[in-house]
């Protein structure tokens, strides 16, 4: 009796702390999770870098203003990258030749570009239609 006492109490212990394990390993998840989004969203949509981008000293603008883009729209440009996945990955080995903005497919959907970060932001443009667009060797003065 006492010998099923002993190891009833220790399935529930160890039924406990594997609980908590989950949960934990969920939190982290779902923490992990948080900051991707913040990054790549927010982060990215407000100043035109993310992490990434910051390091490799680059950013993201609309093509058209200059400017970043705001969250909502870098929140649909990470949706728009499903199309660089779709057709096979092409779309992310598209920038390789595509002169001369060197975009992906979320990227021309999208009308951003990836700019040197030192590259001053430009005004926003008045007027329709936008103004020609600079190429990739202007971008890079």
């Amino acid at each position: 009796m006492v010998g099923g006492m002993v190891t009833a109490h220790h399935n529930l212990v160890g039924s406990a702390r594997v609980s908590t394990v989950i949960q934990d390993a969920q939190l982290q998840r779902d923490a992990l999770t948080a900051a991707g989004f913040w990054n790549s969203a927010f982060r990215q949509g407000s100043t035109g870098q993310s992490w990434g981008k910051q390091v490799a000293r680059t950013r993201l603008i609309d093509e058209w203003t200059g400017r970043p883009l705001g969250a909502g729209r870098a929140f649909l440009r990470l949706l728009a990258h499903l199309f660089d996945s779709a057709a096979c990955y092409l779309g992310w080995l598209f920038p390789i030749w595509d002169r001369p903005k060197r975009q992906t497919f979320a990227d021309k959907i999208m009308h951003t570009i990836v700019v040197p970060a030192s590259e001053p932001p430009q005004p926003p443009w008045r007027g329709w239609p936008p103004p020609p667009r600079r190429t990739y060797r202007q971008w890079n003065r």
